[in-house]
């Protein structure tokens, strides 16, 4: 039975377990993936949702799809809700997806590392647009418990959040999440 905290091998990755429930396991990459992705590959003049990210149909597609049959069937479809820059949430279904920010806030807190692209500490985008503009918000661990974000600052929460970064950047990269069933 994996517990919390516990790294497990799923596909060609190391995972950390970041919540169970209902016998099935949240799971996150312990690293960044290879493939540097942007959120999505042209910069608009609107807002980019969730729901219409290329991050999103690279992630529960080509993604999803390198895994084998058997993993495959053991990772379970979501509804993630999906909060919105003017407090709209929508819920899309996904096999895989980065965690929102509330998720990062909440889970990830427990886990202060640094996430890695090869042998450099790189930022991952997550789930969410920004508060303000047409951008997107990532996640950044320092090392000492500070979750750094991609101009905003938000104290009451005890860490340095940043939004409104350019959806098109490719130099950060994807932590994959999923929701694993026994």
């Amino acid at each position: 039975m994996v517990k919390v905290g516990d790294t497990i091998k799923f596909g060609k990755y190391d995972w950390r377990a970041l919540d169970v429930l209902d016998g099935k396991t949240l799971i996150i990459t312990e690293d960044i993936v290879v493939r540097q992705l942007p959120y999505h590959s042209v910069a608009v003049n609107k807002l980019i949702t969730w729901e219409k990210s290329d991050l999103r149909g690279y992630l529960n597609n080509e993604f999803y799809n390198s895994f084998g049959d058997e993993d495959r069937q053991r990772i379970a479809l979501t509804e993630n809700v999906n909060k919105r820059v003017n407090g709209e949430k929508n819920v899309t279904s996904d096999y895989v997806f980065p965690l929102s920010i509330d998720e990062a806030y909440t889970l990830l807190d427990k886990f202060y590392k640094i996430a890695a692209r090869g042998d450099t500490a790189s930022w991952w985008w997550l789930r969410c647009p920004c508060y303000f503009g047409h951008g997107a918000i990532y996640a950044y661990f320092d090392g000492h418990g500070n979750v750094f974000s991609c101009p905003v600052n938000l104290k009451d929460i005890g860490a340095n959040l940043r939004d409104n970064c350019p959806v098109n950047l490719e130099d950060g990269g994807v932590r994959p999440a999923l929701w694993l069933n026994p």
